[in-house]
């Protein structure tokens, strides 16, 4: 009789043990959905899970034909925009909660399936909501335009496209940027709202190859005081893999550009 005892009793402590090491999430069914913006572009939205203070985002995957994309979603956010996608495309999305060591907990969510409207055409054949570029009386040199009200007075009034994340559209730089919108309006540091629209909207330059990012010193600023504050700061700025400003071209914090080495 006391060898069975001793049998329960290992195996409780064997459970709460394990209850220790790893809290329990107690999951919604999070009720995802989906709907088109436009051609290019899908909203998600969902219902968070309750769970322990040790989730630190989602893992979204996004599966069209064979091609399948994963991507990081912040805890703060329970919703989404996809950009830069196929009009008239069938998509699959599924979502999943990660945890403080960058792992899943639990399984992914069942996929829901969605599609992006196709292009309407106009009389030329060409498609409005391929380039959305602004009005002709913003474009500057074929190539630059007029920065949107969500950027303005930054230091720079012209933008050109494709951004720091290969976003085609001032459309949609501006749904993706709208989700940070609770971080800029708290004003947990002066410098976020350079740092956020160097990236969306980068600074039209002449001789630039690509988009030029916000300098290091801006993001370890941005971040210095949104972090004091309670937003956790974002996954995907990550402070490293910006320049620092004596290596090249790159943002300021008063939002001028500084050209690096001579």
């Amino acid at each position: 009789m006391k060898v069975l005892e001793f049998f329960w009793l290992g195996i409780l402590l064997f459970i709460c043990n394990a209850a220790k090491q790893e809290p329990r999430i107690i999951y919604s069914t999070m009720n995802i959905k989906v709907k088109p913006l436009s051609p290019h572009t899908l909203q998600m939205t969902w219902d968070p899970p309750l769970l322990s203070e040790t989730l630190v985002g989602y893992s979204l995957v996004l599966f069209q034909a064979h091609d399948k994309t994963r991507m990081h979603v912040e805890i703060f956010m329970n919703h989404y925009i996809l950009t830069n996608l196929r009009p008239g495309t069938r998509y699959k999305i599924k979502l999943a909660p990660l945890m403080n060591n960058g792992k899943l907990k639990g399984s992914y969510s069942k996929w829901v399936n969605a599609r992006t409207p196709p292009e309407n055409k106009t009389s030329s054949g060409q498609s409005p909501d391929s380039t959305v570029k602004p009005p002709s009386s913003s474009l500057l040199s074929g190539h630059c335009s007029r920065i949107g009200k969500l950027c303005q007075n930054m230091g720079y009034n012209f933008t050109q496209m494709p951004n720091y994340f290969n976003q085609q559209s001032q459309n949609d730089a501006t749904h993706e940027l709208s989700q940070f919108t609770r971080m800029i309006q708290s004003k947990c540091s002066s410098v976020l709202h350079v740092f956020l629209c160097s990236l969306y909207f980068p600074p039209c330059l002449d001789d630039a190859e690509s988009a030029t990012p916000p300098c290091r010193s801006v993001c370890r600023a941005a971040r210095r005081g949104c972090e004091s504050s309670r937003f956790k700061w974002p996954y995907k700025f990550k402070c490293s893999g910006f320049p620092e400003r004596s290596d090249q071209a790159c943002v300021g914090e008063d939002g001028s550009i500084t050209h690096g080495k001579n």
